[in-house]
């Protein structure tokens, strides 16, 4: 296994000082860059966004499946999720050709169009539907962009003191957020960047 070792710069993202390990089993650095991997594995969270966008937004709330065994309960859930994926997809193609990170597509809006799309699709020779209204889709879905992500403040704060966080201080101001323009790796310092390999048999 390889171990990368790394701290963060400024006190919004962790403890500043504190040694922070990712263990991984992609070897070769070559391939996969130890900063890279910081920064894919500090963004695991965005499962979560993935998580309400096809229970909220996706199903439109809805609490339980229609299926009522579990082999159509396993195609509906195919389902669901080829349906998520083919929205995601064109975002990211929409996003690709407007040079701009697809975190500023809404899904929600990307949802409907491509719904919209579908149906006008259903009525139009096979020759007419594909090219023009691929990009037709494309363009609409990148028609109103998000405000550009900012990092979030890590306040390792609680309301009583409890292990090793400290208890929450309502005299103190809150964190400044980051600028638009801030990447979380800007903030990383990677140590030992040479000695990153280990095996599983000992090493360091």
């Amino acid at each position: 296994m390889r171990i990368i070792s790394y701290q963060v710069t400024d006190e919004r993202l962790g403890e500043v000082g504190q040694v922070y390990r990712l263990v991984t089993t992609l070897l070769n650095p070559q391939v996969a860059a130890a900063l890279a991997l910081i920064g894919l594995y500090h963004e695991r969270w965005e499962v979560e966004l993935v998580i309400d966008e096809i229970k909220t937004h996706e199903r439109v709330q809805r609490k339980v499946l229609r299926s009522k065994t579990p082999e159509e309960v396993r195609q509906e859930l195919y389902g669901i999720f080829l349906a998520h994926y083919a929205v995601r997809v064109h975002l990211a193609q929409a996003a690709t050709e407007a040079q701009v990170d697809p975190d500023r597509l809404s899904f929600t809006d990307g949802l409907f169009v491509l719904t919209e799309m579908l149906d006008l699709a259903l009525i139009l020779e096979p020759e007419e539907a594909t090219e023009p209204l691929l990009r037709r889709l494309h363009e609409r879905m990148r028609q109103q962009l998000l405000p550009e992500r900012r990092l979030r403040v890590n306040r390792c704060e609680i309301k009583q003191l409890y292990q090793k966080y400290k208890p929450k201080k309502r005299d103190v101001p809150p964190p400044l957020p980051f600028e638009p323009e801030d990447q979380f790796l800007d903030f990383v310092a990677l140590l030992d960047p040479l000695a990153s390999l280990a095996t599983a048999g000992g090493g360091t």
